[in-house]
């Protein structure tokens, strides 16, 4: 009895392990390629690997081919880089693609990364699916972009020049029509595939813009390995933070320490009218912001007014920098942590974006870089009027 208990407990080891090996050898990718247009020098790859590590890898051509080999337990989006260079603002070198366990083969034409030809992904097949129907949409408005993109260059080299400014923004404010075509190209493909891991990448992109009730939506249409995924995880996330930062919702509670070293929360400073407002050192828009924010607070803090810049700078010593610069040392200023990130999803959003909370800790009025129907001043004017 005790033989026959051991051989079947060795049996269940063995197997347990050959399927665990199994599992392993699954996980590995071999991707091999080749670019046209150069022989020799580095190219880079970038993905997360099975433990949801970034990993960077170097390698170098051999007559233009080149050879990498890695971990990840699930088709995730990853980066193929060669030599920097830049034409007409893109970096032409660079190109997003989808990897998967298995063997794949690219071809790269140099100075064109982004028409990249795989095989072997079938994540990527589904891709180009998407792309073209993209790419086609961007055809019907193809001389308008070529006059945008004419109009950039003016105004990037004559920076002093407003009627140059103006033109280039009255002239991309056209193309907003086929931007609104590719978005609702994009949420149809992501509708229609609810187990591609393509759409929660995409999803993840369009959050910004979805009402949250939209966005939940598309996500519970999905597989449910497709949630389980990692950009289907993040998105949920996502949408969590999207809900709790959306008007009528409860204002999360910050306690962290301020630049002057002072402590500050949210549920201390109730009773006052606050502005969340979220930048970084190095983005121009939120700077430019800053004169107008100045003005606000020297007209409402008497009256109840607020401000709590979040800085999303990776170095502090960027932050603290930025701060003395456009001296703002007068409102309170921190730079996100784990906190902030955990529970404001403007931190993953493009800034700058704000949030505006009333006396009782409630939000009234978010604003996440798309155009809103009620600005800030008009919504402080209500307010203080």
């Amino acid at each position: 009895m005790k033989l026959a208990s051991l051989i079947l407990l060795i049996f269940a080891f063995t197997t347990g392990y050959s399927q665990y090996l199994k599992k392993k050898q699954n996980e590995v990718f071999f991707l091999r390629g080749k670019v046209i247009g150069r022989d020799t020098g580095y190219i880079i790859l970038r993905y997360t690997n099975s433990f949801e590590k970034w990993i960077t890898d170097t390698t170098f051509l051999k007559k233009g081919k080149f050879e990498f080999t890695g971990k990840i337990n699930q088709p995730t989006s990853a980066v193929i880089k060669g030599y920097p260079v830049e034409i007409n603002f893109n970096e032409v070198n660079f190109v997003n693609f989808f990897l998967e366990p298995g063997q794949q083969h690219v071809l790269l034409v140099e100075n064109d990364y982004e028409n990249i030809k795989m095989e072997g992904s079938k994540t990527q097949n589904e891709y180009d699916i998407l792309k073209k129907k993209i790419d086609s949409v961007n055809h019907l408005s193809k001389n308008l972009s070529n006059e945008v993109l004419q109009a950039k260059k003016d105004a990037v080299k004559y920076p002093d020049d407003s009627i140059k400014k103006e033109k280039f923004d009255n002239l991309f404010n056209k193309l907003k029509p086929t931007f609104k075509t590719i978005e609702d190209v994009t949420i149809s493909f992501i509708s229609g595939n609810p187990n591609s891991y393509v759409s929660p990448y995409f999803l993840a992109i369009y959050l910004n813009s979805l009402p949250v009730d939209s966005a939940k939506l598309l996500y519970t249409q999905f597989t449910n390995r497709i949630q389980k995924s990692r950009s289907g995880k993040w998105v949920a996330e996502e949408i969590n933070k999207k809900k709790q930062n959306s008007p009528g919702a409860l204002a999360p509670n910050i306690k962290i320490e301020q630049i002057n070293g002072q402590e500050i929360s949210l549920s201390k400073l109730r009773g006052n009218i606050i502005l969340l407002d979220f930048w970084a050192s190095w983005c121009i828009p939120c700077r430019e912001s800053i004169p107008g924010l100045k003005t606000l607070f020297n007209q409402y803090h008497s009256k109840g007014f607020e401000i709590v810049t979040i800085s999303i700078d990776k170095k502090k010593a960027d932050w603290e920098k930025a701060v003395e610069e456009e001296e703002i040392s007068n409102w309170k200023n921190v730079l996100a942590n784990e906190e902030i990130n955990k529970n404001y999803g403007n931190v993953n959003q493009p800034i700058p974006s704000q949030i505006l909370i009333d006396t009782n800790g409630i939000i009234i009025w978010p604003h996440n870089g798309t155009e809103q129907k009620v600005t800030l001043n008009e919504k402080l004017s209500e307010i203080f009027k």
